[in-house]
């Protein structure tokens, strides 16, 4: 039984992307929750104005119905404005239409990887694992206005691979900041990461404050890249890695936080039982989907699969076709500047809820 998400029922156009001629499918369901709408390749090695390279894209934050911003963690730091192809062209027009750059201050190494454009669309919340930091730029010109707190162990006990994940209730009254990696005092558990999820709480554009600290723990050989926060304390978690010879493992799931113990104080999660956990469960993982249409640069289980780092809920349900009602979610992968990965974006239709308690 589940419980699903209410949205507001704002008509969207229908999302056409690559549609494959070969004998497999290039869209359909991935799982009961899940459909693949299609995926496109269209900013893989391109240029914005033939001049910067659209590459290293860690984060995705909607900006309207079929526009978004694509963090690159890269330097110095760039948000690119996306048009998600929702026009009816064939082949889909995924494409980079504006460019930001960002001026951190202080000095020193900044890496973005999680995105958050506050309600207004004048500023944007980026945490960085350089730091690490979560930092408020405006949108206008890139300059920045300020940082929030993080609490004192996410700082002292963080290894370099720390903040990666950023998101925004609904409401904006709560930000959602997750770890790639355990902290030092944290570690793994028979393979799993033991991870903290920080929650801080505010207004947008204004000020956040430390608000509770969850525990979550990761499938085993997998880290946390990104996260949507549903409202409630629901969160979709991507969660990923990339293994030799087999490629990428890309996987979303569900994550409860309503019931989680406050981790704020505890030192170490190694002596926490499994209930001061957040309960999850899993929507999909990507490589049951279709792979029609795929190209892959190096071995994987399904082509379709790259090193997926940014997610995004679409603002309004679907208008139209066989999926219509259900929220799009969209993926983007990070290519590493590298010639033997790919720069994706993807296009999912999914039913939000949970389980239902009992």
């Amino acid at each position: 039984m589940v419980a699903s998400l209410c949205v507001a029922a704002v008509a969207v156009p229908s999302f056409v992307w690559w549609q494959s001629r070969d004998e497999e499918p290039s869209s359909g369901d991935c799982s009961d929750d899940v459909a693949l709408i299609g995926h496109s390749d269209a900013l893989d090695g391109v240029e914005y104005e033939a001049a910067v390279p659209v590459d290293g894209l860690s984060g995705l934050a909607m900006s309207g119905p079929s526009r978004a911003w694509a963090l690159a963690d890269n330097p110095p730091g760039r948000i690119f404005g996306l048009d998600l192809g929702t026009t009816g062209a064939s082949p889909p027009a995924a494409r980079a239409v504006d460019m930001r750059t960002l001026h951190p201050t202080g000095g020193g190494r900044f890496d973005g990887e999680g995105l958050v454009l506050e309600q207004g669309g004048r500023t944007v919340l980026v945490a960085s694992e350089a730091g690490p930091s979560i930092r408020r730029f405006r949108v206008s010109d890139g300059a920045e206005l300020g940082r929030i707190e993080l609490p004192h162990n996410l700082v002292r006990w963080a290894g370099p691979e720390n903040l990666e994940a950023l998101g925004a209730s609904p409401d904006g009254r709560y930000l959602y900041a997750g770890l790639e990696a355990p902290l030092f005092r944290d570690g793994k558990a028979r393979g799993r990461g033991l991870l903290r999820i920080q929650r801080f709480k505010g207004t947008p554009g204004g000020r956040y404050v430390p608000d509770r600290q969850y525990a979550y723990q990761s499938a085993a050989g997998l880290r946390v890249s990104e996260l949507v926060a549903l409202g409630g304390d629901r969160l979709l978690v991507l969660e990923t890695n990339h293994a030799e010879g087999q490629g990428n493992a890309v996987r979303i799931f569900g994550a409860d936080l309503s019931r989680a113990k406050d981790v704020s104080k505890v030192e170490s999660l190694q002596s926490e039982p499994v209930d001061a956990f957040a309960k999850k469960w899993e929507p999909v993982d990507l490589v049951t989907c279709p792979r029609g249409g795929s190209a892959a640069a190096q071995p994987q289980l399904n082509p379709l699969l790259e090193n997926a780092e940014g997610m995004a809920l679409g603002t309004a349900p679907l208008a139209s076709g066989p999926y219509k009602g259900r929220l799009p979610l969209f993926l983007v992968s990070d290519n590493n500047n590298s010639p033997h990965q790919i720069t994706r974006v993807y296009a999912l239709a999914v039913r939000v809820g949970r389980p239902a308690a009992g």
